[in-house]
Formats: structure tokens, C-alpha cells, sequence
């Protein structure tokens, strides 16, 4: 009887409705394929089905990542770049290589900016929004973003930003530094 309550509220309200991806827990996650008066169906990442009782969506805090919106922004990217280049010309590259992936949309624009200054460079944020009808391809999607920004910074003989560690040893009474992988040795007087 809960289930059926459950269901003629999920048809009012439409807190979830078909083709939005939901989270309830790590475990029950997935886009909803099917509304039926007793249950919702949804579609795991790895093509397999849950079941869930529509009475279980009542009772549980849903995570609906597609709610309002025909849009969603996949994770996050974190690009680290060295201090010896230009910021602006980062930025302008970022943006050429999220536009230069076909599943990425352009309305929404993409969100790139300079998030933080680390120790070892500039930290960029790259944002883009797919479709919410490609949820279960997001992380593909930025796979594919991730390539393209590697790829495009390449191009430009940019060098992603790595720790820089400086270690002194001093051997027969001469002190050494090392600056960088892969650096030679200088020696300190």
C-alpha cells in the first residue's frame, strides 16, 4: 500500500522522474529507466538494474543530479601548470581543448578558471556540462577532456607542474643540490 501512496506523490511532485540519474547511497545509484506503480527501476553504470521499492524514495534523502536542469557538470578537472607561463594563454587553452570535445555542451559555456596558486605552479579548474541524457558517460566525457587538455598543452610545449623537492647531501666535504629530476648536481661552495 506504501508503495502505491509512494507512487501517485513521485507522480505529482516528480521529485525523480524517467532519465534522471539519482543517488540514494554508494550502492543504490543509477538513471532512472522505469516508473511503475509499485517500484523504480534504474540502470547501474555497469548496465545491470535495481529495483527499489517507491516507497524506499519516500523514506531516503535523494540525490537527483538532474532536478531542474536538462544539464549536468562532470567532475571537476584540476590542471597544475608551472609559474614560467603565461596564465592567459593557459586559460585561452583550456578552453580551445573542453571545446574541441564533442559531448561537451557549449550552452552552458564551460568554467575554466585559476583556482589557487600551489607550490609547484598554477592550479586551474576546468567545469563542463554534458547533457543529462549522457549522465552515465560523464566520466568518459572528462576522460575525453582530460586527453585533449594533455594533447593541447603538448602542442604548445607546455609542461604540466610537478613537486619541486630540493635535497642536499654532502659527500667527501662537498655539499650537492638537487633542484629537479633529472637535474645534474651543482655543487655548493
Amino acid at each position: 500500500f506504501n508503495d502505491f501512496v509512494a507512487y501517485f506523490v513521485l507522480l505529482i511532485q516528480r521529485p525523480v522522474k524517467v532519465g534522471d540519474y539519482i543517488k540514494i547511497s554508494d550502492e543504490v545509484k543509477g538513471v532512472v529507466r522505469k516508473i511503475t506503480p509499485r517500484t523504480v527501476v534504474l540502470r547501474r553504470e555497469q548496465s545491470y538494474h535495481l529495483i527499489i521499492p517507491n516507497s524506499k524514495l519516500m523514506q531516503e534523502v535523494i540525490l537527483n543530479w538532474d532536478y531542474t536542469r536538462s544539464f549536468i557538470a562532470f567532475p571537476d578537472i584540476q590542471v597544475g601548470v608551472r609559474y614560467s607561463n603565461d596564465p592567459e594563454q593557459i586559460k585561452k587553452i583550456l578552453s580551445q581543448a573542453v571545446d574541441s570535445v564533442l559531448n561537451v555542451l557549449k550552452i552552458p559555456p564551460p568554467v575554466i578558471r585559476l583556482d589557487e596558486f600551489s607550490p609547484s605552479g598554477y592550479v586551474f579548474m576546468v567545469r563542463g556540462f554534458v547533457s543529462s541524457e549522457m549522465t552515465l558517460e560523464q566520466w568518459n566525457i572528462a576522460s575525453d577532456v582530460r586527453l585533449a587538455i594533455v594533447k593541447a598543452l603538448h602542442k604548445n610545449n607546455i609542461e604540466l607542474a610537478y613537486p619541486v623537492r630540493i635535497i642536499r647531501t654532502i659527500a667527501n666535504g662537498t655539499e650537492h643540490q638537487y633542484l629537479q629530476p633529472g637535474e645534474e648536481t651543482t655543487k655548493i661552495e
